[in-house]
């Protein structure tokens, strides 16, 4: 529901009005803005009653699921980004599947210095040159592409602890998008 609020207006901008923001803004209103402000209030309101179910309940995050929960956000970042390589190596070459990333199992990065960190980094940036480029050529394969990039962020530590440090079942609605890219 969360990707909704962003992959529609994303949808219509990049595919539907051939990236111009002149032409998305002036049919934006009244059709457009009534969707997209629907879909915004049905997910706040998921949210709202998510939120409060969890708030009395005994679920809560454990270190064994996910110890990225429990240190600072620079060393978390910077794992998550180095995480992200690795679902990244798994889509491109898926040699070494396991069933279980439990803690401890994957690196983690102290600092921008370190080499797990480094590799991390290197990978987002190498990301990010490539929407570049397909921002300048292929503007559906953008929207796959981003696509992509919001299923991945929602799961992937980056923004917000989740349940699991990592965990290839993550990887589904991501691989999708860069398969639609790829193909």
């Amino acid at each position: 529901a969360v990707i909704l609020v962003v992959a529609l207006p994303l949808q219509d901008l990049l595919v539907v009005d051939g990236g111009s923001f002149g032409r998305f803004g002036r049919s934006l209103w009244p059709r457009r803005a009534l969707v997209y402000g629907s879909v915004a209030l049905v997910t706040l309101g998921w949210a709202a009653g998510r939120a409060a179910v969890l708030r009395d309940s005994s679920l809560s995050v454990e270190p064994w699921m996910n110890p990225l929960a429990f240190v600072p956000t620079l060393p978390r970042i910077l794992t998550a980004l180095t995480v992200q390589a690795h679902a990244l190596r798994l889509l491109l070459v898926p040699v070494g599947l396991r069933p279980d990333y439990s803690a401890g199992s994957l690196p983690l990065a102290t600092s921008v210095g370190s080499v797990v960190g480094a590799g991390g980094i290197l990978v987002a940036a190498g990301l990010g040159v490539l929407a570049l480029v397909l921002a300048r050529r292929d503007r559906l394969a953008l929207f796959w592409f981003l696509l992509a990039g919001l299923a991945w962020g929602v799961v992937s530590n980056l923004v917000v602890s989740s349940w699991v440090e990592f965990a290839e079942r993550l990887l589904y609605l991501p691989s999708a998008g860069l398969c639609v890219v790829a193909g």
